[in-house]
């Protein structure tokens, strides 16, 4: 076994892959040599860049994103190919341009879970929290309207900043009003929405 092998690309991103070696070399008739090189890995995939909104807040650092994978590949090459006659022994190796090896995947690069390998890390409280705006005004009088507001993720600045930052479940942005049934209580109904309206109770009419 060889010991281990690591690998370096990068393209938009550091790619650093490392590989146990273990391999063997049958020997067909004494004639072809072949190698067979089993290629399990584990890599890491690094963005160098941050996100700017982890530079608006003090109280956080940007480390780099990055996931981590794993894999299974195989190599499969020929070493020599050796003829041997009566009175002599030839090698053809070098006239068929050996060794030569072509690597296939038998599976992956499969990614590994990882709950913590991007975004921001804070070092003193929750850097981030949702906002909301206030209700609208019930769409319908009656028979089951909607009311809507904003939501929004927000940074210790009150800016506004991409919903992805704030953990946990956002608050609702749309709910039902005015579920009452509109027969036979249409009055009610409008004069509920009249107090939302105007700021009072039902009005009234003097004959």
């Amino acid at each position: 076994m060889e010991p281990l092998t690591f690998d370096f690309t990068y393209s938009g991103q550091l790619t650093a892959r490392v590989y146990l070696n273990p391999w063997i070399e049958p020997t067909l008739y004494n004639t072809i040599t072949f190698r067979i090189d089993l290629l399990p890995y584990f890599g890491v995939n690094i963005a160098v860049g941050s996100t700017s909104n982890c530079r608006e807040a003090g109280a956080l650092v940007t480390p780099p994103s990055y996931e981590t994978f794993f894999g299974l590949d195989i190599k499969i090459g020929v070493q020599r190919i050796v003829l041997k006659f009566p009175l002599m022994t030839k090698d053809f190796g070098k006239d068929l341009g050996l060794p030569y090896s072509k690597t296939f995947s038998i599976f992956g690069p499969s990614k590994l879970e990882c709950s913590r390998c991007a975004g921001c890390i804070t070092l003193s409280g929750s850097a981030f929290r949702y906002g909301t705006g206030p209700w609208s005004l019930c769409s319908k009088a009656c028979a089951g309207g909607i009311q809507v507001r904003t939501v929004a993720c927000m940074n210790k600045a009150e800016n506004v900043v991409e919903m992805i930052n704030c953990r946990g479940e956002a608050p609702a942005s749309i709910r039902s009003c005015n579920t009452d049934s509109c027969a036979g209580g249409l009055t009610a109904a409008r004069d509920a929405a009249c107090a939302c309206l105007f700021g009072h109770g039902p009005r009234k009419r003097y004959l």
